[in-house]
């Protein structure tokens, strides 16, 4: 046997999924929030920073938990938990994805940024019917990420709810 059919046999029993190169491909953030896995796509996520204090503006909405400054410049940071309808603790650790859509800009709290990959647009199916009535606005589509389901979501219907619905108290 040839060192090439050696090769495509040992592939044969790998249960490694091959990927047609001629796929158009998504470059994606997945993320972990609470027990859940969701993405990105990499077009609206204009940074990944973690480590930075969060200061509290009195007055704000619950899903904004306040301000930081990166470099010098401060952006608002959103609890993407709340607009989701997540409800827990926020994480001792912060991570944030600086994110983009309908004309905004904010940094996104997240527990922990997973990977950054890029995902065949073919293996991302479209949102099931069981996803959440308050999720399903914002999820694009599902995929598969180390045998767990990702749901998709697109910053532009989030940012664009986040300013329909935001109430300051009083």
């Amino acid at each position: 046997m040839s060192d090439l059919e050696q090769l495509l046999e040992s592939k044969g029993h790998d249960h490694t999924e091959i990927v047609n190169v001629e796929d158009p491909q998504v470059k994606l953030v997945i993320f972990a929030l609470h027990d859940q896995i969701f993405a990105f796509p990499g077009e609206q996520i204009r940074e990944i920073v973690t480590d930075l204090e969060i200061f509290y503006v009195p007055g704000c909405p619950r899903s904004m938990a306040g301000v930081v400054n990166i470099r010098g410049n401060i952006e608002s940071v959103l609890n993407l938990d709340h607009l989701l309808g997540i409800q827990r603790e926020p994480p001792p650790r912060l991570t944030l994805l600086i994110g983009e859509g309908d004309g905004l800009r904010s940094g996104l709290r997240v527990d922990q940024v997973l990977d950054v990959l890029d995902q065949p647009i073919s293996g991302i199916q479209p949102p099931l019917e069981t996803v959440s009535e308050q999720i399903r606005p914002f999820v694009t589509g599902i995929l598969h990420y180390r045998q767990q389901p990702v749901m998709v979501l697109s910053l532009v219907p989030l940012f664009a709810h986040y300013r329909h619905t935001m109430k300051y108290p009083g």
